[in-house]
């Protein structure tokens, strides 16, 4: 009798721990169906809202919260549009670029898909290629997931073809998840990671050692190629060819020029920027001031309107000079009263015209 008594307790503690497991496993399989359906109904929004970004009146402070950068400023990102962010050092561009990237600015579209290049990736045993490839968290859950429900269907149809609970829903996730890996070219990874690498230097031999062995400059470029492998709704770059030889940048420059989504470069290459964008934003004076074009244009069209802001603030001046010179003389002259309260009353309502600043010069690498 104890024997059985202590086999039936042995019975009902494995009987435990298989419910427990069963649980536990049920309970990982909802959350990761859960994290699939928003992460496919994101893709859902994006395709129907688009990924045009327009944001108005956010400000921006520096990390510490002592300097402002912004002030109601209007952020505007138009999907195909290569746009260069320029302004003087210091200006805020890092952190502008560090806030899309985080999420951080008010009304921001969190359903579109941001990376942000700016420092290198860090070392480990994995090979360039092979943490190329992995940089597509987006590429590797789809993956995982339609294993998983590939798996789950097996096992239904060996049970006798019974139905598993929920089997409809899983089967259209299926589809869902089939037909996103084929927008992504999810099948091509390999491929296209080895053709980034090798056009940003890398030989056949080197995308096979381990990233814990190359330099910091090399790293910048895994980092590098990460980001365009991923090919994300907002590609942000900082100082791209800084770690480039001219070979690697004249590729980038052809690769770029490609790029069908949203770009976003800070750069002090000149040369560079005229080449690759469409669009120019100036970060100056808490604005963000949008110019068509490349660099260059936008330098020729920046010099008109300092010209003609410069001859405006002139000729608003020596107007108020000469009446407030007739002010002045005429204060005190009972004939010329209504003359003079006119003429005060003028120069307050008088547009006031800024003068033109001296703006610290951009440098650029020629």
């Amino acid at each position: 009798k104890r024997e059985i008594r202590a086999l039936r307790q042995k019975q009902k503690a494995l009987e435990a721990m298989r419910r427990k497991r069963e649980a536990v496993k049920r309970a990982e399989r909802e959350k990761a169906e859960e994290a699939m359906r928003t992460y496919l109904e994101s893709i859902k929004t994006a395709k129907k809202r688009g990924r045009d970004v327009h944001v108005h009146n956010f400000s921006m402070f520096t990390p510490d919260g002592s300097q402002q950068l912004l002030e109601s400023a209007e952020l505007k990102l138009t999907p195909g549009r290569r746009i260069g962010l320029i302004g003087r050092n210091g200006i805020g561009k890092t952190t502008l670029l560090r806030h899309i990237s985080n999420y951080e600015i008010p009304g921001f579209p969190t359903y579109l898909r941001v990376v942000h290049v700016q420092q290198e990736c860090r070392g480990d045993m994995r090979s360039v290629i092979e943490t190329v490839i992995s940089a597509d968290v987006e590429r590797a859950m789809l993956l995982t997931e339609e294993k998983r429900l590939t798996q789950e269907t097996k096992e239904s149809k060996s049970k006798g073809g019974e139905e598993l609970e929920g089997g409809d829903e899983s089967g259209g996730r299926l589809e869902e998840i089939y037909q996103r890996l084929q927008e992504i070219d999810a099948w091509s990874a390999e491929t296209r990671a080895a053709n980034i690498l090798s056009g940003l230097g890398f030989s056949k031999e080197r995308q096979s050692v381990p990233t814990k062995s190359l330099s910091g400059g090399w790293r910048m470029r895994v980092a590098l190629a990460n980001a365009l492998f991923v090919n994300p709704d907002i590609l942000l770059l900082d100082e791209p060819t800084n770690h480039l030889d001219f070979p690697a940048v004249l590729w980038l420059q052809n690769y770029l020029l490609k790029y069908e989504k949203t770009l976003v470069i800070v750069s002090h290459d000149r040369h560079f920027l005229n080449h690759v964008t469409t669009d120019i934003v100036h970060l100056h004076g808490r604005q963000l001031k949008y110019y068509k074009g490349n660099y260059d244009t936008f330098d020729i069209v920046r010099k008109e309107q300092r010209l003609a802001q410069q001859r405006a603030f002139e000729a608003n001046e020596a107007k108020r000079k000469h009446m407030q010179e007739f002010i002045d003389k005429f204060r005190f002259n009972a004939k010329r009263a209504s003359l003079v309260q006119s003429r005060i009353k003028a120069l307050a309502r008088l547009e006031k015209i800024e003068e033109v600043e001296d703006e610290a010069a951009l440098r650029f690498e020629l």
